[in-house]
């Protein structure tokens, strides 16, 4: 019972213990073929190989590639340590990579080191290790992979990839980081390339917003991937920040048996600044136009100068822009309009009236030139205006003058905050945009101090209305003084000229309520107009008490006539004194105030009317001269295109006659040949018979032969016969304007056999393909000379520098009433940028050179006009000439009183 008890307990001791001896022997087992798996894998690995003790260095273990390459024997090799590998320079370096060995038991993949061969041949090698236990002892593994011939062929692409002129970019496919950057980097975008390999991608390098940031490129790539090269316009970002255009040439490659991104990038900003710099100035052209119709379209003086400074500063793009008119008469200057950039300090000013002596020399402006000052700091004795612009902060300003009938009406004054601001392109442009501003302020200028005119003195509508409804100037003056003379019921009214040739003062009107001996017509001298000096500083002479104030001469012959007060006021004409008008009264004091304020505004409303009237016929008889100058031009224009058409129809009629006689000389000659020949044998055959020596041999041989001669005439005289007929058919069609039903192929077949010569010098040949029935009602002479100029086209330009062209004349009908005839060469063709150009008068690719540009001008209006059809070309550059014309079948009549063409009358 104990014994069964104890072996009870003993067997799963036992069995455990069998179970652990199976385990062991399997386990040593597996480890034996493992191991011999792993020398294997080992041993015969295509790689360098070699185990190292790291106490010692000294090399453990070899494969047969290390054999192969290093030239060692293994055992040769088993003696051997790290240190033998290694030129002496290198021993350093490898003590301090030794000692510093992570924990890990790994070193650090992909380094680099030299090591020599048993031969003593130096090779660069890449070096990878690893911790492994052999013998239960520690051991490190290298595998080393011979990097000699790739450091070679890696340094002659370094050097290619370092030459190529455009920044070149090797990127990852997938995650967009540069891998690899020319030099070329540093120049366009600011890093060096080692900044920039292996930490920034693609959307690091872009300008980072849409359109050009990381997901557009990534959708570029992609494409690139998907369809191929790529060439696209990017915007990149440079290492200061600031932002830079670049054309990209993308490209996906193989490298390694990996796929990479190469971007050949080149710096564009140049080109995209010079097109922005196109468009600004189309732009600047269009707000020119613009701004100059705006101003010309403005009815009032602010509505003018506002347009034309908010115009010219958003154009100019500077600080301040001001319209000023010029009060000539009390010596300053009206500030109209300001248009100023926000920011901009405003220089102080009391008024927008601004004496001239405190604007500034304006003698420039008078001169119609431009005044420039490029940096107000650099003067000294800045007059108070331009002192003013100063204090607020502007360095740079600009007059220009506003003329008007070479009169300054007032400046455009241009002001900046930086020195030298204003070139010569920013002046010209502002002048361009301003060039109706003189004229457009004054005549609104004018129309407004009218219309204030008018408001304010209702009670003289009646006197206004009668002074504008006047056909003169005589007529002016009474109707003035007899509504003055009738609204105030003074003494005396007269309207006076002053004639500074004559130096005399002229009554032109007079009103009066009493007889005076001053009538209409009388002329006082200048020296007893005592009021002179007064008017012509534009103020009126008032004397209210003529009886107890010292009387000049002309108050003492007033005063005899009973008058006791006197009003005078000037009339002037812009800044000169025109004449004066004159009131005198019975009542002392009579001329108040009130009744100087309302004379006053009268005279003004006067002076406005006569200064509009003027102004008018100035422009009528400036809109009248420049009226017959255009027409006189455009008459000298036609004459002169006219004559030119009349030459180029003579030239092709010249070269036709040319080529006829030519072709007529050859059968002529044969007939002057023949008869005189003829003429021999028949005299030489006159003797014989007065002889009797003749013989009927020689008869016969006489007969055939003059048989034969007198066939040969017959032929040649026929053949030039043919040719003055069609030649003579094509003259009179050339010249006359007669109408007539004629068959096209007849017609154009004349025309082709004169031209043949002409075609024949060059080998050329013409082909007419069309139905011999088709039939119009039109004008043979421009048809003949559409079908030359095309003809002379094709040789001068089509077949210029070649041989054995062909021209092809061909026509169907499209349906009872018209009809397309066609033309075509093989020729050189035209380019497609001309095609629009080549009916243009006087436009020819020769000129110089025999061309005169209006060959295909004459066709196109013979075609159009005349004959009643369209004409449209087709060509491309080596593929000849196709012209089509669609004709009516019968032409249309000339409108009445509407003369012919040159060609046709």
């Amino acid at each position: 019972m104990l014994a069964t008890l104890v072996l009870f307990l003993l067997f799963p001791a036992l069995l455990l213990l069998a179970l652990l001896g199976v385990s062991v022997i399997r386990h040593q087992r597996l480890a034996r073929e493992s191991q011999a798996q792993h020398r294997a894998l080992f041993a015969e690995n295509p790689e360098v190989m070699l185990i190292y003790d790291p106490a010692s260095l000294r090399i453990l273990d070899v494969n047969q590639s290390f054999v192969d390459i290093y030239g060692y024997t293994r055992a040769e090799a088993l003696s051997l340590s790290l240190e033998d590998l290694r030129p002496a320079d290198e021993l350093p370096r490898l003590k301090a990579h030794i000692d510093q060995l992570d924990t890990a038991r790994r070193d650090r993949h992909g380094a680099l080191w030299r090591h020599k061969t048993k031969a003593g041949e130096a090779r660069t090698v890449e070096v990878s290790a690893c911790g492994i236990d052999v013998g239960q002892r520690p051991a490190r593994l290298v595998v080393i992979r011979d990097m000699t011939a790739l450091l070679r062929s890696e340094q002659s692409y370094r050097a290619i990839f370092n030459a190529v002129a455009d920044t070149v970019f090797l990127h990852d496919l997938e995650s967009g980081v540069v891998l690899d950057v020319n030099a070329r980097v540093e120049a366009l975008l600011g890093y060096r390339p080692d900044e920039i390999i292996g930490t920034m991608t693609v959307g690091d390098l872009s300008l980072g917003e849409a359109p050009y940031d990381g997901s557009t490129a990534e959708r570029w790539i992609r494409r690139a991937v998907d369809t191929g090269a790529q060439c696209f316009e990017w915007q990149c970002r440079h290492r200061d920040g600031s932002s830079l255009w670049a054309e990209v040439v993308l490209e996906v490659i193989d490298l390694g048996g990996q796929q990479r991104v190469m971007a050949a990038v080149r710096d564009i900003s140049a080109r995209k600044r010079a097109e922005a710099e196109r468009a600004r100035y189309a732009e600047r052209l269009r707000r020119l136009r613009e701004i100059d119709l705006a101003i010309a379209t403005s009815h009032s003086v602010d509505e003018v100068a506002n347009t034309a400074v908010n115009g010219v500063r958003e154009l100019v793009g500077c600080d301040r822009v001001v319209v000023t008119l010029l009060d000539r008469p009390r010596q300053q200057m009206v500030l109209f309009a300001v248009a100023q950039q926000p920011g901009v300090a405003t220089p102080r000013l009391t008024s927008n009236v601004i004496p001239i002596a405190d604007f500034g020399e304006i003698a420039a402006c008078e001169a119609g030139r431009v005044d420039r000052i490029d940096d107000l700091t650099q003067v000294a004795d800045l007059a108070p205006a331009r002192q003013r612009l100063r204090d607020a902060g502007l360095r740079s300003v600009v007059l220009l003058p506003l003329m008007v009938d070479g009169e300054l009406v007032g400046t455009l004054n241009l002001a900046d905050r930086q020195p030298g601001r204003f070139s010569e392109r920013d002046i010209e442009m502002t002048r361009g945009a301003v060039v109706s501003l003189g004229i457009c302020l004054q005549s609104a200028r004018l129309r407004e101090s009218v219309a204030s005119q008018a408001r304010r003195l209702a009670q003289f509508r009646n006197i206004e209305h009668a002074v504008l409804s006047a056909q003169s100037l005589d007529e002016v003056a009474q109707i003035t003084v007899d509504h003055i003379q009738s609204w105030l019921g003074v003494l005396r009214v007269s309207f006076a000229r002053i004639d500074v040739p004559a130096q005399e003062l002229e009554i032109l009107a007079l009103a009066v309520a009493a007889s005076t001996a001053m009538p209409a017509g009388h002329r006082t001298p200048l020296s007893e107009y005592e009021v002179l000096g007064c008017l012509k500083e534009g103020r009126a002479y008032i004397n209210n008490d003529l009886e107890h104030a010292e009387r000049t001469v002309m108050e003492a012959r007033l005063y005899a006539e009973g008058a006791r007060a006197l009003a005078v006021f000037p009339l002037r004409l812009d800044a000169e004194l025109y004449g004066a008008l004159n009131l005198a009264c019975a009542t002392p004091g009579r001329f108040d105030e009130a009744v100087v304020s309302q004379l006053g505004d009268a005279v003004s409303g006067l002076t406005i009317a006569l200064r509009h009237s003027v102004m008018s016929e100035r422009i009528q008889r400036h809109a009248e001269e420049l009226e017959a100058r255009v027409d006189v031009r455009t008459a000298e224009l036609s004459q002169a295109m006219r004559q030119l058409v009349q030459s180029e129809k003579l030239a092709s009629l010249g070269s036709l006659v040319a080529g006829v006689a030519h072709e007529l000389n050859t059968p002529l000659g044969s007939a002057v040949t023949v008869a005189s020949t003829l003429s021999e044998w028949v005299e030489a055959m006159g003797k014989s018979f007065e002889t009797g020596s003749i013989t009927r041999s020689e008869l016969e041989a006489f007969v055939d032969d003059a048989r034969n001669a007198t066939a040969l005439l017959n032929r040649s005289l026929t053949r030039a016969g043919s040719l003055v007929s069609s030649f003579k058919q094509v003259a009179v069609d050339q010249a006359s304007s007669r109408r007539r039903h004629f068959a096209l192929r007849a017609v154009v077949d004349e025309i082709c056999a004169a031209l043949k010569p002409l075609l024949r010098e060059g080998g050329h040949e013409i082909t007419v393909d069309m139905p011999p029935d088709l039939a119009l009602e039109s004008y043979p002479g421009p048809l003949e000379q559409v079908i030359t100029n095309l003809v002379g086209n094709s040789i001068t330009h089509g077949f210029a520098g070649r041989t054995r062209g062909r021209i092809v004349v061909s026509a169907e009908a499209l349906s009872d009433a018209s009809l397309c005839l066609s033309y075509t060469d093989d020729g050189h063709g035209i380019a497609p940028a001309l095609l629009d150009r080549v009916f243009d008068p006087f436009f020819t690719t020769r000129m110089g050179e025999g061309g005169s540009g209006l060959g295909l001008y004459i066709v196109f209006n013979l075609v159009t006009g005349v004959l009643g059809g369209t004409v449209s070309i087709q060509s491309a550059p080596g593929d000849g000439v196709r012209v089509e014309m669609r004709l009516p079948r019968v032409a249309p009549d000339p409108v009445a009183g509407e003369p012919l063409p040159p060609s046709v009358a």
